[in-house]
């Protein structure tokens, strides 16, 4: 009986390859559901609006450049909400708008020109702390009798939030 010399090495490569590329997914580092929703309610996002784009159940994901990067990544920042049943906000929203979620809470707002829409980021943001027992105390909204409706600049609610070079430039291109 002849012996193939080698053939335990043939097999273990192919072992050896697969958990090598196992051990570098990391696959007990990825969050959970409840850690992915308490980190976009506390982060804060600020950008130029770069696309839309209009899932199904009128979730709209906005895209944008985020110049406080401080890595560099293929990856561009997004920001994503469920905006409910109407998809109001969604014709609203049009590209090289300024666009920012407020830290800790559940409120963003688009400038253009010289006007602002305030509007809930996530609607459904009860129904998911229900679902998924996220740790957030208070949901912090705007509490608007009437969504997407635009105001007139300066708006004084968010002039604090509005100090960043990002928000400078945008205003000086206008």
């Amino acid at each position: 009986m002849n012996k193939i010399p080698g053939i335990k090495i043939l097999i273990a490569l192919p072992i050896l390859f697969l958990g090598f590329f196992l051990l570098l997914s990391r696959p007990w580092d990825n969050p959970t559901i409840n850690d992915i929703y308490l980190e976009k309610y506390q982060n804060q996002k600020f950008g130029i609006i770069e696309k839309t784009t209009l899932w199904k159940g009128c979730r709209l994901e906005i895209e944008f450049e985020n110049l406080d990067r401080k890595y560099s990544s293929f990856k561009k920042d997004t920001a994503s909400f469920s905006i409910g049943n109407d998809c109001e906000v969604a014709e609203q929203i049009q590209r090289k708008d300024y666009f920012q979620k407020l830290p800790k809470s559940n409120k963003c707002f688009i400038i253009r020109n010289d006007s602002i829409m305030l509007f809930d980021c996530n609607t459904d943001l009860d129904f998911l702390i229900e679902k998924y027992k996220i740790q957030i105390s208070e949901i912090n909204g705007w509490n608007l009798d009437t969504n997407y409706i635009w105001f007139e600049m300066p708006y004084k609610p968010v002039e604090k939030f509005l100090s960043n070079d990002l928000y400078e430039k945008y205003k000086s291109k206008k």
